[in-house]
């Protein structure tokens, strides 16, 4: 599982989570390459999108953050909020593993308002603040 965070689930070692699309020419110009140059990993059916960067750098630094965990704050958050430039953050209460306290998950999605760019705890959340 190099390189990909904890779903939440098992996992098949015979089905991938997720496949970038190909990098070779089978798909000049079209969706793939769009995709592609977006940096966004689709997720084959299972749950919602993310970015590359989310992939790579999110879920190597934040291993206690999985895509399913991300998933509950965006469908049930606290707290919603759209950035200036259009990205959309979300805080839910989240219980990690060997906790007993919930603590708040902040999710960053693209404007779409599903493809998950960042998450991280977010020590800093006042929920009295509208």
């Amino acid at each position: 599982m190099d390189g990909e965070c904890d779903r939440g689930g098992e996992l098949s070692a015979l089905s991938p989570l997720f496949e970038l699309p190909a990098a070779s020419g089978d798909d000049p110009g079209g969706q793939a390459s769009e995709d592609r140059d977006a940096g966004l990993a689709e997720d084959a059916g299972v749950g919602l999108g993310t970015t590359r960067y989310f992939e790579e750098q999110v879920c190597r630094k934040r291993p206690y953050v999985t895509h399913e965990l991300c998933e509950r704050v965006i469908a049930n958050p606290l707290r919603r909020e759209t950035q200036e430039d259009g990205r959309v953050r979300f805080w839910g209460q989240v219980l990690l593993p060997s906790e007993t306290s919930p603590r708040v998950l902040r999710v960053v999605t693209l404007e779409d308002g599903e493809t998950i760019h960042n998450a991280f705890l977010d020590r800093n959340f006042r929920s009295d603040l509208t």
